[in-house]
């Protein structure tokens, strides 16, 4: 259901959206602001946080960066790089697949920043190369299909969540009201790269975005998955083969109004949520991207097995390093439960879908949740792209495959979708 607020409590074109979810708080309850932790002394650039790059190394194990520096470069294009959110020295550089950099390790000394001259971002070309060669190219992130954009995409639309339902996720309103000024400036650039709208989705309270014919506040009002972003752009600028729709962070629109105003690189400390069932202290601190979680779980996780998650425990990847998108880390207990049983002739059948009502809304009220889960499960590649699956991404399908008690990851299934949509295979 859609209904208007009053012009005075949301501002003018302010759709406000009422929405069933899930209260997820036994997952992980919402952190509050506590004590610091000790600062990592290492951070990693995990090359699978940049899809549809092919990374090749600018630096060698052994050389000093600073903050800004260029770490990473795409290998289709030169000027669009990965660059260094500390400065320190580089310790390893790993190769993976296809020759493409796996791993980029930097060991922390001291706090040495280099700064971009702004001046000709004005138009769209200069902000397009800026964007580039600031490591902020790399903050954009394309639906359908989940990559990079290349250069010269223009989309339809650009969203910027500026809210979360996340278990144990911190409130992002905090952060962009710190930093208004910049948050405005940075959303008003990116609106000379679409000639459609960019869509501000926030929970209730006072309007976080400016007064911009071209900016739209989108307000969310419900539990988990209410605030994942594949779930808000089905319901505001559902995308399509042709048509693009792209998402960044509310904290990379605030790096790039930082950026514009004065030359300042992505800035190296980031609020993160710690939590999970096996963190000692829950709450928000300051980390950089790429903080080594390994490290941090010794002095933030409670004796015993455990695993590091980067993202929230519903969501979470396994890592060793915090990645570039998360503001969340996670201490879960390690299981030690056995592997599922497997046929000599390959993998178990998985369990037929069971169609429950709690999991008919695990992908809110815009998506058939039933029918699309099945098409994912039997590789039905026509019938998931009809029913919504170019809106979403792995981690939008996270509380599906925790309300079907995990018989089949419904992230991994949409995946094989999506690459055999994007290869026309």
């Amino acid at each position: 259901m859609t209904v208007w607020w009053p012009r005075e409590a949301m501002g003018t074109d302010s759709t406000v959206f009422n929405m069933t979810g899930y209260d997820l708080r036994a997952l992980g309850a919402p952190p509050g602001d506590g004590r610091p932790c000790r600062p990592p002394t290492r951070v990693g650039l995990v090359g699978s946080d940049y899809p549809g790059l092919r990374l090749k190394p600018c630096v060698e194990a052994g050389d000093r960066v600073r903050i800004g520096d260029p770490v990473l470069r795409d290998g289709r294009t030169e000027d669009l790089v990965i660059t260094a959110p500390v400065s320190g020295v580089v310790e390893e550089i790993a190769i993976g697949a296809r020759r493409s950099v796996r791993l980029a390790v930097i060991r922390i000394e001291g706090e040495v920043r280099r700064t971009f001259d702004p001046a000709g971002a004005q138009d769209e070309d200069g902000l397009r190369t800026l964007m580039r060669e600031s490591g902020l190219w790399s903050a954009l992130l394309r639906r359908p299909f989940g990559r990079v954009p290349v250069p010269d995409e223009r989309p339809a639309a650009i969203l910027v969540p500026a809210m979360t339902t996340e278990p144990g996720a911190a409130d992002p309103r905090p952060a962009i009201e710190g930093a208004r000024e910049d948050f405005h400036r940075g959303l008003t650039a990116l609106t000379r790269l679409t000639d459609g709208l960019v869509h501000v989705a926030q929970a209730p309270g006072s309007q976080l975005s400016p007064a911009h014919e071209r900016i739209r506040p989108a307000v969310f009002r419900g539990g988990h998955p209410v605030g994942l972003p594949g779930l808000q752009i089905e319901r505001l600028c559902p995308p399509s083969l042709d048509r693009p729709v792209w998402q960044i962070g509310h904290l990379d629109v605030i790096d790039l109004g930082r950026l514009l105003a004065d030359g300042s690189p992505p800035k190296g400390l980031r609020q993160v949520a710690l939590g999970g069932e096996k963190a000692s202290d829950a709450r928000v601190v300051a980390l950089p991207p790429g903080a080594d979680l390994e490290e941090l779980a010794l002095t933030e996780s409670e004796p015993g097995p455990h695993r590091c998650l980067s993202g929230s425990p519903l969501s979470g990847t396994e890592s060793r390093f915090l990645r570039r998108r998360h503001l969340q880390a996670s201490f879960v207990v390690r299981s030690d439960r056995p592997a599922p049983p497997r046929h000599v002739f390959g993998p178990a059948k998985v369990p037929a879908l069971v169609p429950h009502a709690a999991l008919s809304r695990a992908l809110g009220r815009d998506l058939p949740a039933i029918p699309l889960l099945r098409a994912l499960s039997v590789g039905d590649t026509e019938t998931a792209a009809s029913l919504g699956a170019l809106s979403l991404l792995e981690e939008d399908m996270a509380l599906a495959t925790y309300l079907s008690g995990a018989t089949e990851d419904f992230g991994a299934c949409l995946r094989r979708i999506l690459d055999k949509l994007e290869t026309g295979s």
